[in-house]
């Protein structure tokens, strides 16, 4: 199993707070080479699915064996 497939189901806290926002629903794979992957976020809140970019800047921790990813959202991601 590839290591973002293991980041599914996993818990997806906010950066510097902590705190859950929501659950990784799926890991999106690109199409193409030139593409990202992408994180499906189930949000806690309201149960929409949003899309955050899989790379350094936004997701800078996935502890896979404790079933946590950690997201840094640009403001509004998670309000879309």
């Amino acid at each position: 199993m590839a290591f973002t497939d293991r980041a599914a189901s996993a818990d997806a806290q906010c950066g510097g707070q902590s705190r859950q926002v929501g659950e990784v629903a799926d890991v999106l794979h690109p199409r193409s080479q030139a593409g990202q992957e992408l994180l499906a976020v189930r949000l806690a809140c309201d149960g929409r699915e949003v899309l955050v970019p899989f790379v350094a800047q936004v997701v800078p921790r996935v502890d896979v064996d404790q079933g946590v990813v950690v997201i840094d959202p640009p403001e509004g991601l998670l309000e879309v």
